[in-house]
């Protein structure tokens, strides 16, 4: 029997992911991006064909992971295997900026980190060949950065310590055939109308599920069911100044400030109440001369993030 769809999203959903949270330049290593990849899966965004491969793989531009011809029970070898292409999804999704040796290493130092989680024992592999080579680099930069533990959390991977890696990856002759300079055709994951709907309902739905989990560990234990009752319905829209100020700070910021931004704005965009929501998509729908709010997010933001944001408006609630 054959890898499945179902087993991959046994693999993203691994707590064991919640300890993986460091950074290879842009591309964002941690437990919220596979949970991110997982709802493309689910959705149908992103395509999960069995192969007949001996590892797993993942194409950018057809939006599909082909996985390796093994039958299930999933060892750690396969699941770590499984992780490091869903690693690749994480970059194709977020449209990084990187070469695909750099994608390469984020996904080997995902793959080893998430290895050693499962099998903490497991020794260096023994000098020699290319592939072992790097496996060893690899380890030695999890135990480095403290990967995997709390001291590592948040981790950014010197670029310097990554171009080693990718030197060690492109020593692999199955890697020969990559131009060191090439860059990740990373072109993001499009949704149809039907798998934006699923998408954003699973992304709602983990947002709700967090903000129950951070109040019930803020609030006192008499007021903790009261308070998960209402977390779905709060709105976190608070003026218009604060739309028009993150409107302002995704035109104008670099990569991270874009991100965080449109971070808040999807928050705010899919945990509003219904009311709001289906007037906050009236106005932002077509750009409206008076409406200031309207220009700046149909002027400041991208196409298609402004797509992703009128479909989390959409959502009913």
């Amino acid at each position: 029997m054959p890898i499945t769809k179902e087993d991959v999203l046994q693999v993203l959903g691994d707590p064991k992911l919640h300890s993986i949270r460091f950074s290879v330049g842009p591309i964002q290593v941690n437990s919220v991006e596979y949970d991110k990849v997982s709802d493309y899966i689910e959705s149908g965004a992103i395509d999960v064909v069995p192969g007949k491969g001996n590892v797993s793989r993942y194409f950018p531009q057809k939006d599909t992971l082909i996985t390796r011809d093994s039958s299930p029970p999933l060892n750690e070898n396969v699941r770590s295997n499984l992780l490091h292409e869903c690693t690749h999804a994480i970059a194709d999704i977020n449209k990084c900026d990187v070469t695909r040796l750099s994608d390469e290493a984020a996904a080997y130092i995902a793959q080893t980190t998430y290895l050693l989680l499962l099998m903490p024992s497991v020794p260096e592999p023994p000098l020699g060949l290319p592939l072992n080579n790097m496996i060893r680099q690899a380890m030695q930069l999890v135990n480095k950065y403290g990967l995997g533990n709390p001291a590592g959390y948040g981790a950014m991977i010197d670029q310097r310590d990554i171009a080693d890696l990718a030197r060690a990856v492109y020593a692999i002759p199955d890697y020969h055939d990559i131009n060191p300079e090439e860059k990740l055709a990373a072109d993001g994951v499009a949704l149809s109308d039907e798998q934006s709907e699923k998408f954003y309902r699973r992304q709602m739905q983990r947002l709700m599920n967090r903000n129950a989990n951070d109040r019930m560990n803020e609030e006192e234990s008499q007021r903790l069911s009261t308070k998960a009752q209402y977390v779905s319905y709060e709105n976190y829209v608070t003026s218009d100044n604060e739309l028009q100020t993150l409107f302002d700070s995704y035109r104008r910021g670099g990569d991270a400030q874009k991100k965080t931004a449109l971070q808040k704005l999807l928050r705010i965009f899919l945990t509003i109440d219904q009311r709001t929501a289906v007037q906050l998509l009236q106005r932002l729908s077509a750009p409206r001369k008076t409406d200031i709010v309207s220009e700046r997010f149909q002027s400041g933001l991208p196409a298609s993030e402004r797509a992703t944001l009128l479909a989390a408006l959409r959502l009913t609630r």
